[in-house]
């Protein structure tokens, strides 16, 4: 039996809501436009994605222990329905249809389609309630409805309405917390479905209510400063950066606020300039980083975390990082580090390489942190390693390396644990460069490099993951074909140019990473290669070499 994975309650939330709008009490048209607009909903995020709507709510309930049930699929399919009614209404509002597929009705066509999605989401969360043998359980997925339905709608009035002159941060906060609500009620139906406590229950929920306020902070920031034009600047809109600079600005600065944005879209690198210097980037950060930090606390008293939750966490992180560089939050970092055998193991291997190449490497260990991924990456911005977890998400990664590699799969996953300790060093070494300043920009020369160092210091040091990534190497090449370029893209990739990105399909990169590390496996030369790579060998390591050879 296939073991449960996000991307299978994804395409059954899809499957489930599909059919629910083939209704007969529907006209054909309509259904046909309200399919065009769910499937948009799911096509706009991979299945694998834990950062969509639905990932919150598998995250949730698969956290606290509860498996896929019926009843999920159905609740999921509200929230879809629910989601989708919202931005339409959204875009009627904003007069946004234009390039979306109600953009191809008319205005009222779109209105009553919203309202159909609406409607046929309460279905689904009649229907998935009355799978619910609690009834007071069962009467608290309306209630959930009620209460964050309306705080949306009262958020939105406030921002279509406007709140007069000179509407305060805390006042925005208020309101961006109402106009995502729906992110709180994912949270709150996630913990329904996973079988949680009152303090659980609120814990999430209020967790919920702070992941939304993040969202829309990043979101108002994104529109002023992550874009070549601002909609809300051009439209006047009071977000979080522009009211945070309201807040503490001089007449002056008032003054030049406002003949800059008269003067959009030809000023708006003039304008990021005045709220940078005027403290409005650096205020709506804090504000991020204190919602970040409320997020653990809520989560840390769920007790010990589960895997998925810990996901959670790292999608807190991710959105801050595009704000500011999120520092450990150490108060938590016991109930944060994951235990179990393949987790331990991990560590050793990390503390095995700092003692063999601690004395010459200027190195701050990053900080370990698993994944659902099947792939090994650093994170320079924040020094953190992120790897598989090949413990408690093993049938999320080893499914996903499967999606895109045509592998056995017991053959991948033995080849995966065995071969950990090269992988791991890859990107300590990448860490390494980082921390003498050599990382390389040009990122195909930054893996020829990281390929050569970490086969090198395995067939040294660890020769079983040395053998078993040699072996899966060549598995690799033989079960994939030659993408156009690979030969030429391994030539340049010997000597630093330009920088660089990847520019391959995950198959493509597999393939190059493969020949680099069979190559490296028969001409590295690891002294010689950190002489180059890393500076010059001490005395003390090269001794050490001499003694192990």
């Amino acid at each position: 039996m296939q073991e449960e994975r996000l991307c299978h309650f994804v395409r059954a939330v899809r499957e489930t809501t599909l059919s629910l709008i083939e209704d007969d009490r529907l006209p054909r048209d309509q259904q046909d436009l309200l399919r065009r607009c769910t499937t948009r909903f799911f096509d706009l995020s991979d299945p694998n994605d834990w950062a969509q709507p639905l990932g919150l709510l598998y995250a949730t309930y698969r956290g606290l222990g509860a498996p896929t049930t019926r009843k999920a699929h159905l609740i999921g399919a509200f929230l879809a329905c629910y989601f989708t009614a919202g931005d339409a209404f959204d875009d009627v509002q904003d007069d946004d249809l234009a390039g979306k597929v109600l953009g191809e009705v008319s205005v009222p066509i779109a209105i009553n389609s919203a309202l159909a999605l609406f409607l046929v989401g309460l279905r689904a969360l009649n229907e998935g309630s009355q799978l619910e043998p609690d009834p007071i359980r069962r009467q608290s997925y309306f209630d959930i409805l009620n209460r964050a339905s309306l705080v949306a709608i009262g958020a939105q009035h406030m921002d279509l309405a406007g709140f007069g002159s000179a509407p305060t941060p805390e006042a925005v906060l208020v309101m961006n917390r109402g106009k995502v609500a729906c992110v709180s009620m994912v949270a709150e139906c996630g913990a329904l479905l996973g079988g949680a406590n009152a303090s659980q229950a609120a814990a999430l929920r209020d967790f919920g209510t702070d992941f939304a306020a993040l969202v829309q902070i990043v979101d108002d920031v994104r529109d002023v400063f992550g874009k070549d034009e601002s909609p809300d600047l051009a439209a006047g809109k009071i977000t979080y950066p522009i009211a945070c600079f309201h807040a503490d600005a001089s007449p002056e600065e008032e003054a030049d606020f406002a003949r800059l944005r008269a003067g959009l879209p030809q000023t708006m690198e003039p304008i990021r300039e005045l709220l940078c210097a005027a403290g409005a980037l650096d205020a709506s950060a804090s504000a991020a980083e204190d919602l970040r930090c409320s997020m653990y606390e809520r989560l840390m008293t769920l007790g010990a975390l589960s895997a998925e939750h810990r996901l959670l966490l790292s999608i807190v992180d991710a959105l801050a990082t595009t704000l500011y560089r999120p520092e450990s939050l150490t108060e938590w970092s016991s109930k944060l580090v994951p235990s179990g055998p393949f987790h331990e193991e991990v560590r050793t291997v990390t503390g095995r390489f700092m003692r063999l190449l601690g004395d010459d490497a200027a190195l701050s260990v990053p900080e370990l942190k698993p994944w659902h991924a099947p792939l090994y990456l650093f994170e320079p911005g924040n020094n953190v390693i992120r790897y598989p977890d090949l413990q408690d998400l093993r049938h999320e990664v080893m499914g996903l390396l499967g999606e895109l590699l045509p592998l056995d799969a017991t053959v991948a996953q033995a080849a995966m644990e065995t071969g950990m300790p090269l992988l791991l060093a890859h990107e300590l070494f990448h860490a390494w460069r980082h921390t003498v300043g050599r990382l390389s920009e040009d990122a195909w020369h930054e893996e020829f490099v990281a390929n050569r160092l970490a086969m090198g210091y395995a067939l040294r040091f660890e020769p079983a993951a040395a053998q078993a990534t040699i072996a899966m190497s060549q598995v690799i090449l033989d079960v994939t074909g030659e993408e156009p370029g690979e030969a030429a893209l391994l030539e340049r990739a010997r000597e630093q140019g330009e920088a660089a990105d990847y520019e391959l399909s995950f198959r493509g990169a597999a393939r190059v990473h493969a020949r680099m590390l069979l190559e490296a496996a028969r001409e590295c030369d690891f002294e010689a290669d950190r002489a180059r790579w890393l500076g010059k060998v001490g005395p003390e390591l090269r001794a050490h070499f001499l003694a192990a050879e």
